[in-house]
């Protein structure tokens, strides 16, 4: 019983210092921080910062969030697909593949994101709210919904609508159908 205990604090401390160091390299890594500086009221997305600067969340001009504030359409043209930082695609392409969906609303000419849980995925929900609140006009919502009968309740967020998600639109949508491409 001493040794199995002993291998599980041991897997379990593995696994700790596993995401610790990749925590460590992606908050670490120059070509990971992006800084979009406003110019002329239009986002400049750099693929690299210098190691020795540090983005601060939020701080404005940067990959923060935005919340409340509306951007203008020439802000909103700069998010083509070889412009968005690739951590954020390959988060986007994962949540396609799995919760999302992407709609194309009749006020817009773009795509948006939506993702929605049930409560008690909540931790999970969180998680990936934080890594796409840059493209978030607002904070999540909380709501109900009846399914076979029975209360469920739900957290929902959506992103703005922005060319790439478009894009991705796409390649992962046919007749409004959600399909899986191939390579």
């Amino acid at each position: 019983m001493n040794s199995l205990f002993f291998i599980g604090l041991l897997s379990a401390a593995i696994f700790f210092v596993g995401l610790l160091s990749a925590a460590i390299f992606f908050f670490s890594d120059p070509v990971l921080l992006v800084d979009i500086a406003r110019q002329d009221s239009a986002f400049t997305i750099c693929s690299v910062v210098e190691p020795e600067g540090l983005v601060v969340w939020g701080e404005p001009g940067t990959l923060g969030t935005s919340f409340g504030q509306l951007w203008t359409a020439a802000e909103r043209a700069v998010w083509v697909i070889h412009n968005v930082p690739p951590y954020l695609v390959y988060v986007i392409v994962g949540l396609i593949l799995s919760d999302c969906n992407l709609r194309i609303t009749h006020t817009s000419v773009n795509a948006l994101l939506q993702f929605e849980q049930s409560m008690s995925h909540f931790p999970y929900f969180y998680m990936v709210f934080w890594l796409c609140a840059p493209l978030c006009q607002g904070m999540f919502k909380l709501g109900t919904k009846l399914c076979n009968g029975t209360v469920c309740y739900f957290v929902r967020f959506s992103t703005r609508s922005l060319p790439f998600l478009t894009e991705l639109h796409t390649k992962f949508y046919v007749n409004g159908v959600k399909m899986y491409p191939c390579c």
